[in-house]
């Protein structure tokens, strides 16, 4: 495996006195989200243009913001209904490789005006892949804030969706904006780092630990199997209709054919019969 990129930021946030010498953050969002703009804006590699596209598999990056050493791992969307499980799994093992022994945070993206049903997906997802256990080491990133002005996130959330506020409260109310398309502003990036050192700093664990994903998935394999086992049970069901329904075609051909032979038989007494008479 190639190792991970270190970049630098180009002017360095004013250090915070990080409570840990190393962060590592798991972005999470769907396509929309700009999380490769965003990993960008938090390790200070900004750049003017924002076309680079999603990554198709989880990316590992490293840089050196506010004092600590920060792994950034990029995924791609996990939440698209188009991503097959195989595909999906294939990538969060590696993901799991890229942020052992585990992640301090993940960051979930959303974009302000999100498409809809994207935070229903981002629900079920979350908990399908990692568990319950995630929520406590989720923080919720809101991007493309550009056009919201002097709106805040409280504002924000008042006009959002009913998913939208469960996906908040899921994780303790912990969210962020991130103005990913202008200048980095360090202040902000400063805040953010302090929400992700206080999030764990009440964590029993400081970091998604390796055992947690290991848990994760397990309950994954077995919703697999409890998923294949239903896909087996139904093609049962369906073989055993056809079955039956073969079965009741054949019995009513036979049905059909003893008639016919008891008809011929008849016919074949009657004639008999005639030409007995005849001699």
């Amino acid at each position: 495996m190639a190792e991970p990129l270190i970049f630098r930021r180009e002017s360095p946030v004013p250090p915070v006195s990080p409570a840990v010498s190393e962060l590592r953050l798991v972005l999470l969002g769907g396509s929309t989200a700009g999380k490769r703009a965003a990993g960008n804006t938090i390790l200070g590699t900004h750049t003017l243009t924002h076309t680079s596209t999603e990554t198709q598999h989880s990316e590992s990056r490293q840089g050196e913001v506010a004092g600590r050493r920060v792994t950034m791992v990029d995924t791609p969307d996990w939440f698209c209904s188009g991503l097959s499980e195989k595909d999906m799994r294939q990538d969060v093992g590696l993901c799991v490789r890229l942020s052992a022994p585990g992640p301090h945070a993940f960051l979930l993206l959303i974009p302000v005006e999100p498409s809809e049903g994207e935070e229903r997906r981002m629900l079920e997802k979350m908990e399908d892949i990692f568990g319950e256990g995630c929520w406590g080491h989720t923080l919720i990133l809101f991007t493309h804030a550009e056009g919201l002005k002097e709106r805040s996130v409280e504002e924000l959330l008042q006009t959002g969706s009913q998913e939208l506020q469960q996906l908040v409260e899921k994780c303790g109310n912990r969210c962020h904006l991130l103005n990913v398309k202008d200048r980095p502003d360090d202040t902000k990036i400063t805040q953010l780092l302090e929400k992700i050192e206080e999030m764990v700093s009440r964590n029993r664990e400081q970091f998604y630990s390796s055992e947690t994903y290991q848990e994760a998935e397990r309950q994954l394999r077995e919703l697999r199997m409890q998923s294949k086992q239903e896909v087996e049970e139904r093609k049962l069901r369906e073989e055993r209709k056809k079955r039956e329904e073969l079965d009741k075609r054949i019995q009513e051909s036979l049905r059909k054919m003893e008639g016919e032979i008891q008809q011929h038989e008849v016919e074949i007494k009657t004639i008999n019969l005639r030409a007995t008479e005849l001699e």
